[in-house]
């Protein structure tokens, strides 16, 4: 999957965390270092950004599917019910970051749009 990759770094020198001093998953490319496949924001900046469209949210998919979640993933799972997203961050936090980065703003869903979309029969 990343026989592609530029190993150009534009992917976590634009990740958020990474800005706030979090060594995330997506050092992947440049490590092949699984460890920190649970940190990620799930902004979706890293692929967005890719000069050569590497599916990086699809590759941390498949890792986490092969290794059991840590204990306190069970709070972003909280985070994503309150917020839609892992960290607690809304639209006019992540906008500001995307636009430094040359990306358009989104429109992050609603709370109880990710309640539903989360809801079992």
């Amino acid at each position: 999957m990343f026989e592609s990759c530029l190993k150009c770094a534009i992917c976590y020198e634009n990740c958020y965390l990474e800005q706030m001093g979090v060594t995330s998953f997506i050092r992947l490319p440049l490590q092949e270092d699984a460890t920190n496949i649970w940190t990620c924001s799930n902004c979706w900046t890293c692929q967005d950004i890719c000069p050569v469209g590497i599916p990086l949210m699809e590759l941390k998919w498949q890792l986490q599917r092969k290794v059991e979640a840590p204990p306190s993933y069970g709070a972003s799972l909280e985070n994503i019910l309150i917020c839609g997203y892992c960290l607690p961050i809304d639209s006019d936090e992540l906008n500001p970051f995307r636009l430094d980065d040359g990306l358009e703003p989104v429109t992050l869903a609603s709370s109880n749009i990710i309640a539903t979309l989360l809801q079992t029969k």
